[in-house]
């Protein structure tokens, strides 16, 4: 009984002692919200309108659901001066126009939230950012310590990770255990200035949890070993993160003060370099402002755009609207840039030096670039160079927007030409089918949404029909001129992210006319006829590069009857009709 009572204190101890842990943490890890910055807002209006053009509505509500922000992890320390500051991944607040602080409760459940807080500094490369607080704040915790040499962590050592992924829709706590798999990973595509090797790890981080703390145990007390900050998505239990070591220098660098004229040469011997290289546009990007990109990336590939290839267009399309736009648009500038230098040796001179801006002409053989670069966030950056957008006058901008807007209606109500032939068989089965059928129509195209949309159609078919008595011994045909309306319902079976290019279609109606030359010929009224028909068929839309309309070809087999009898004559049989189609937009 005793030793029941031991062991049960045991476990009672254990749990206290784990659950004040996770408390203590709570308290130094919290969750980062960010909001985008005021550009960024207006490029994510700017390509929701241009999706809405393209019918794109899913696409649309996904980019429009971007405003909202994002969140990620960070976790406080404090300075030798005892200075608290917030240490997280520059991707968590990249672009952000306001930046947030929040600490769940493990009590009410009501969360305590520092908001107005300042990316002091930022370091794309190192995929690092220090946050500071406002004045008047007074978060809880006290600030995690981290380990000055990252040569402490070592393969096989057991490592914990905490943060907030989210789970549902909310960020949620998560404190998971693992161990160091490869103290110093050296991977070609993630190698950075600054950032020679990560530390890879089994500690589960998921999406949310980036920013938060790869944390070793020095008896009761976890220390920093390193900022989580990605996952690999095509194996196992491997994670990333940047070393303590790696993160005091940027903590170091931060804390210097001033910009340097030897951090602005470094800076640009390393971008020139990259420019003139086959490098990827990913590492160049790195160099370009936030700020520049969210104000001008979207103008400039939209500007771009109509000029490109489709399949460059594929590429960047998916890039922009289905990644992260923010980094789509500086990937995109980095790619502008390398193709009007075109892999020239390039060299820079200073133009004029203040304390945080400068002008630097870029030089090749036969180019000379004139570039702006400013002190932000404790590192130079690229914040101007000629994008050469095409020029416009208030007057040709305002008829411009004027005509995005009427494109946008009348796409929803566009009119098109139907002509094409047909090919009609007898319905008793006659060897020789009729042959000259044809059908001449007026469409009018409703886009309900992404997938759906009717078409009506006003038409004038010419039908050959079998005579019934006759047919076995020689074909009589008989070809009345019906005036026709008819409906269809067309689906869309796929629609990627391709302006300009080829959509399947498929269609489905029905439709009746009528024998005008019974009404109007020396025949009884009698014999006057409605035909009626039901259908379906399939085809290709072709959105032009002018985006001016839609062209239609559709493949249609229509099952045709008479609703009431032509005397010696069938109403019936099949035909084939191949439609081709221009739908206007207005």
């Amino acid at each position: 009984m005793l030793f029941r009572r031991l062991i049960l204190l045991i476990l009672l101890y254990l749990f206290i002692a784990v659950n004040s842990f996770a408390q203590v943490l709570r308290d130094e890890v919290v969750i980062v919200k960010s909001e985008p910055s005021p550009h960024i807002l207006q490029s994510l209006d700017d390509m929701a309108r241009w999706l809405e053009d393209l019918r794109e509505f899913e696409i649309k509500d996904h980019v429009l659901a971007r405003k909202s922000g994002s969140h990620g992890s960070a976790f406080s320390f404090v300075t030798a001066g005892g200075e608290r500051y917030f240490l997280t991944n520059y991707h968590v607040v990249s672009g952000a126009g306001n930046v947030s602080l929040e600490w769940q409760s493990l009590d009410d459940g009501n969360p305590f939230t520092i908001e107005n807080c300042t990316v002091l500094y930022s370091d794309p490369f190192r995929d690092l950012a220090l946050i500071a607080l406002p004045e008047d704040a007074d978060p809880p915790g006290k600030g995690l310590r981290i380990i000055q040499d990252s040569d402490v962590v070592k393969d096989g050592m057991e490592i914990w990770a905490a943060g907030y992924p989210g789970l549902i829709s909310s960020p949620v706590w998560q404190l998971s255990n693992g161990i160091v798999s490869n103290q110093r990973a050296v991977i070609p595509e993630l190698l950075r200035e600054g950032r020679p090797y990560l530390i890879q790890h089994t500690s589960v981080v998921d999406p949310g949890s980036s920013g938060g703390p790869l944390m070793v145990r020095e008896g009761d007390e976890y220390l920093v070993a390193g900022v989580n900050t990605l996952m690999a998505n095509y194996r196992n239990n491997t994670f990333f993160s940047v070393s303590s070591g790696h993160m005091m220098d940027f903590i170091g660098e931060s804390f210097d003060g001033e910009p340097a004229k030897e951090s602005l040469e470094s800076t640009l011997n390393g971008f020139v370099s990259l420019l003139s290289s086959e490098s990827d546009d990913l590492q160049l990007s790195l160099y370009i402002s936030d700020e520049f990109a969210g104000e001008m990336g979207w103008k400039l590939y939209i500007d771009r755009r109509r000029r490109m290839s489709f399949q460059d267009r594929d590429v960047w399309d998916s890039t922009i609207v289905l990644g992260r736009p923010l980094n789509g648009f500086k990937s995109f500038m980095a790619a502008d840039l390398k193709k009007q230098v075109d892999q020239q040796p390039v060299s820079w001179e200073m133009n004029t030096l203040t304390d945080r801006e400068t002008v630097i002409d870029l030089t090749t053989d036969n180019l000379s670039i004139s570039t702006r670069w400013t002190y932000e966030q404790g590192r130079w950056k690229l914040t101007d160079y000629p994008l050469n957008l095409e020029e416009k006058d208030e007057t040709e901008a305002a008829a411009e927007e004027a005509a995005k807007k009427d494109k946008r209606q009348a796409y929803n109500a566009g009119v098109g030409l139907t002509v094409g032939g047909a090919y009609s068989f007898g319905k008793f089965g006659a060897d020789d089918p009729g042959f000259g059928s044809y059908h001449l129509g007026l469409e009018f195209l409703m886009i309900h949404n992404r997938s759906f949309g009717s078409s009506y159609v006003f038409s004038w078919d010419k039908y050959n029909l079998i005579n019934k008595y006759e047919y076995d011994n020689t074909l009589k045909a008989f070809d009345p001129g019906v005036v026709g309306m008819n409906y269809y319902l067309n689906f869309f079976p796929t629609r990627l992210i391709k302006a300009h290019t080829i959509i399947p279609v498929i269609r489905a109606g029905a439709g009746v006319g009528v024998y005008l030359d019974g009404f109007f010929s020396d025949t009884n009224a009698e014999e006057a006829t409605f035909i009626g028909h039901i259908s379906g068929g399939c085809g290709l839309q072709v959105i032009p590069s002018g985006d001016k309309g839609v062209f239609s070809a559709i493949i249609e087999y229509r099952a045709v009857s008479s609703l009431f009898g032509f005397e010696d004559y069938t109403g019936g049989g099949s035909q084939v009709v191949i439609k081709l189609a221009y739908i206007f937009k207005r």
